[in-house]
């Protein structure tokens, strides 16, 4: 018998570090299903992406200085990948951020979220201006609502957790590829 529970033992470790390795690559999966387009759109003078690579799972983007050489411009993300994942008031909540080594936003896009408000409010997080108001923030920033933060009237739940999955992610980024300056609040 303790043989056999030796190889239920080790099949069971087996399909673990299997599991495992499956959900890191699921990760780096979601990133990698983001378009081009998309990310264009949360770093337009990046001239160049890499495929997603790193913990956390990041895409490197690269900017060609006028005497051709390439630099890195910064990192683009789902705040998904980057756990604890912010739930709204219906649900979580999903954007793709962009950030420069300097620990600047480039820009945020709301991927995906369902609110309950969405049938009397229409798509609001994802409305002209407010995505747009993260870029040029720095992640030292408070991100605080109805202080460096424009709210939403009766969606205030929403948008802190937006602002927190930014903040937080982009936070953790910087942290991880070591590379901005002190960011504390």
């Amino acid at each position: 018998m303790p043989g056999r529970a030796r190889a239920r033992a080790s099949c069971l470790l087996g399909a673990l570090t299997l599991l495992a390795v499956f959900a890191d690559a699921a990760d780096a999966q979601r990133v990698r299903g983001v378009p081009e387009a998309l990310m264009r759109q949360v770093m337009p003078e990046a001239t160049r992406f890499e495929a997603p690579s790193g913990d956390p799972p990041v895409v490197r983007a690269w900017r060609t200085e006028p005497d051709g050489t390439e630099v890195v411009h910064g990192w683009l993300f789902l705040t998904s990948d980057l756990p604890p994942e912010q739930f709204g008031y219906s649900g979580p909540i999903e954007a793709l951020v962009g950030v420069r080594p300097d620990g600047t936003i480039t820009g945020v896009r709301v991927t995906d979220y369902m609110e309950s408000y969405m049938r009397s409010m229409g798509d609001f997080l994802r409305r002209p201006g407010f995505q747009e108001q993260f870029r040029g923030k720095h992640i030292g920033d408070p991100f605080l609502l109805w202080d460096d933060v424009e709210g939403i009237s009766r969606v205030s739940i929403s948008v802190r957790a937006v602002s927190r999955g930014v903040r937080d992610a982009s936070r953790r980024v910087a942290a991880a590829y070591g590379t901005a300056p002190e960011f504390s609040a």
